[in-house]
């Protein structure tokens, strides 16, 4: 009988139920920590995504307006208002299609695509001599474009000069506001 009084003793014995508790508390609350660090690590890296991407697409609209700035010709800048949207046009060098070897027409406005009720900003380019036109569709999402104009002391939407030198494209994306100044050195 003594033999099997020695399996019973207190170092064999296993855990208490209050043991086996504190345990699961502390297994449950390091559980949760981890899981809350994890998913703050993922929301800020998908936020940072996000900021970037939007940073390069405005830097890239931001390059291309200035390129078609400073090739522009002078005397061919024209703002047209119509009812349902304004129409910022010039020439330029600056010819996606032909690789800057043609003077095309380029106009900038915001247009609605009624398959899914979109607005894009839009840059067009056109040469009537070759009957050509291309048209893309830049950013989703666009609202509030304006073009203002730089008349020396400061920025109006309606006064155009023929030597336009400074101009602020601003406009909403993604309810953000931007503003991009568009310059070029006469």
């Amino acid at each position: 009988m003594q033999r099997k009084l020695m399996f019973f003793t207190k170092a064999n014995r296993g855990f208490t139920l209050i043991e086996l508790l504190i345990a699961v508390a502390i297994s449950a609350f390091i559980i949760s920590g981890t899981y809350e660090i994890l998913n703050s690590v993922i929301t800020s890296r998908s936020r940072l995504a996000s900021e970037y991407l939007e940073s390069e697409i405005i830097t890239k609209l931001n390059n291309l307006l200035n390129h078609d700035f400073r090739e522009s010709e002078k005397s061919t800048f024209a703002l047209q208002n119509n009812l349902d949207k304004k129409i910022f046009s010039f020439n330029t060098l600056n010819s996606i299609y032909f690789n800057n070897a043609v003077s095309v027409k380029v106009s900038y406005y915001i247009e609605q695509d009624y398959n899914n009720e979109e607005y894009y900003f839009v840059r067009e380019e056109s040469n009537k001599d070759m009957n050509f036109s291309l048209k893309i569709k830049l950013l989703p999402n666009v609202k509030n474009l304006k073009f203002l104009f730089y008349n020396g002391t400061e920025y109006s939407e309606e006064n155009i000069s023929e030597n336009l030198l400074l101009y602020k494209l601003s406009f909403t994306w993604n309810k953000i506001k931007f503003e991009i100044p568009v310059g070029k050195i006469q």
